[in-house]
């Protein structure tokens, strides 16, 4: 867990997201799907708070707020989706969907005069992916890439939408009674090594120019949306 818990932190060190992408499969094969989903907000939820702190005045503050906005108010669709539709259709709808906009952004797309709407729309699809497949990420991410926001702006901005939307999750989870000893045992294990991950992780994002840390991002979009398409084939 801890070898997981550190490599997924770099991860999103370098490229602003990517914790729960990487850590998520593989924890779930160590602790189980249940309590990797609870081991992993404890986790997440004060490197988030951390480094948005640490990170504030770069972050694009009114961006974060439309974008928690509409991905609380866009939540409970995911639930309803998760619903009526299975998982492979879900998995592979989305994998489509990531793999189709992340091409857009490597062709250069970009949009202005339009960002709130752009906002609204990548906080709305993180929110429903959030209570449908668990995967928030990759929307936030293309709808800044697309209006020009990268680097250090965009890793701020999102480490700010992770933690209001991991402590919403983490008072569902706790009013759902999942909170309990062991995984809290589990997070207070995984703490200082995705503090380390992390710091790391933001250490060589400094070091690589803008061009390396946008190609970063696009092979995570990449690996995100053929995961998707992947898994909803052999289900």
């Amino acid at each position: 867990m801890p070898v997981i818990v550190a490599v997924a932190a770099f991860t999103q060190g370098i490229t602003g997201f990517g914790f729960a992408l990487v850590a998520a499969p593989l924890l779930a094969v160590v602790a189980g799907p249940k309590a990797s989903v609870v081991a992993l907000c404890l986790i997440a939820l004060p490197i988030n708070a951390w480094s948005s702190l640490r990170h504030r005045r770069m972050a694009c503050r009114g961006v974060a707020v439309r974008m928690v906005a509409a991905a609380a108010a866009a939540a409970p669709v995911g639930v309803w989706l998760l619903s009526v539709l299975s998982d492979r259709v879900l998995q592979g709808a989305v994998g489509v969907v990531v793999l189709c906009l992340t091409v857009t952004l490597i062709k250069g797309v970009r949009v202005s005069g339009r960002g709130g709407l752009l906002d609204l729309l990548g906080g709305a699809c993180a929110g429903i992916l959030s209570t449908s497949i668990g995967t928030n990420g990759p929307p936030l991410v293309i709808a800044m890439e697309i209006q020009g926001i990268s680097g250090p702006r965009l890793r701020a901005t999102l480490a700010w939408v992770f933690f209001v939307s991991g402590l919403v999750s983490l008072a569902l989870l706790n009013a759902a009674g999942s909170v309990n000893t062991e995984s809290l045992i589990s997070a207070g294990i995984g703490w200082p090594f995705a503090f380390v991950g992390r710091r790391i992780g933001e250490r060589v994002a400094g070091l690589l120019a803008p061009r390396w840390g946008e190609g970063l991002v696009a092979i995570l979009l990449f690996a995100s949306a053929a995961t998707a398409i992947v898994t909803a084939m052999k289900s």
